[in-house]
């Protein structure tokens, strides 16, 4: 088994991919559904705000129009609001997260931060429900085709830095008992990485990254005292 761990170079590298690979996976499958369960819902809240015809930086219609939408409970509201009767809204007027859009101007609202977009850079056109419908259709066959590659890359990135991290930390602590190797250490803990970090994925994460240190540490130990 020592003579296996140590030789094998990239046995650590494959186990990572092949945790990302399940990952990826798992979490994009959910993705997946939550996007084309939830897209449709929020399509059908923004109809009710079309069409919106936006030419030379400012909206000529819908004209002197009011809409406004209110969305979660009194600890966590988020209001959609159009309001063509003004060219801005007063800052004072925007404390509640949301999105305000006025007749030439953007604003994002979350917490105490504001975002402020001019309609100047948005191309002359107008936005109805047929091009709504199109872009929501785009946006759910791109998830489709893309979440599980993306997600699969960036867990991977992910997945090596922290058991680089891991290793640095765990073979400082390791010098103090044992001699052991840098790769030694290296594949033991890639091995107990990939094992809790799919634990955690169904999980909870916190304690998945507490118990990943315990292990790492109790497996480094093991090997240790076994081959010393």
């Amino acid at each position: 088994m020592k003579n296996f761990l140590l030789r094998n170079k990239w046995l650590g590298f494959l186990v990572l991919l092949i945790y990302s690979l399940v990952a990826a996976a798992i979490v994009s499958k959910s993705g997946i559904a939550l996007v084309e369960q939830y897209t449709p819902v929020v399509t059908q809240e923004v109809v009710d705000f079309l069409p919106i015809t936006v030419q030379d930086g400012e909206i000529v219609a819908p004209e002197n129009t009011v809409i406004s939408k209110t969305y979660g409970d009194e600890n966590m509201k988020f209001n959609v609001v159009l309001n063509t009767r003004v060219d801005e809204f007063e800052s004072t007027s925007l404390s509640e997260p949301g999105l305000y859009l006025s007749r030439k101007f953007f604003y994002g609202v979350n917490g105490k931060k504001t975002e402020i977009q001019s309609l100047k850079d948005i191309p002359n056109g107008t936005l109805d429900k047929e091009t709504l419908d199109a872009g929501a259709e785009l946006f759910v066959k791109n998830t489709q085709k893309y979440m599980f590659p993306l997600y699969a890359a960036v867990c991977l990135l992910i997945s090596l830095i922290a058991v680089l991290l891991y290793t640095l930390v765990m073979h400082w602590l390791m010098a103090i008992w044992f001699n052991a190797k840098f790769g030694q250490t290296l594949r033991i803990n890639t091995l107990v990485y990939a094992v809790v970090s799919t634990v955690a994925i169904i999980g909870n994460f916190v304690v998945g990254i507490v118990l990943m240190f315990i292990l790492m540490l109790l497996a480094n130990t093991l090997w240790g005292l076994a081959n010393k």
